[in-house]
């Protein structure tokens, strides 16, 4: 039987993944869509800060 902090910690972990996957969907879809190599890198930069903050928030 889960405790409410397993719980959370579950619920938490699943809400992370699927916003996660977004993420690279997202990012890989619009890479796909523009050829300019400057939006690009911005993108990419973008995309690397939000899984930083992902990974940073998984750890809690």
């Amino acid at each position: 039987m889960f405790h409410g902090n397993e719980k959370e910690k579950k619920v938490r972990s699943n809400y992370i993944s699927r916003k996660e996957n977004n993420l690279k969907k997202l990012y890989l879809n619009i890479m796909n869509n523009f050829s300019d190599g400057t939006l690009k890198g911005e993108l990419y930069e973008i995309f690397k800060d939000e899984v930083d903050i992902i990974n940073s928030n998984n750890t809690i």
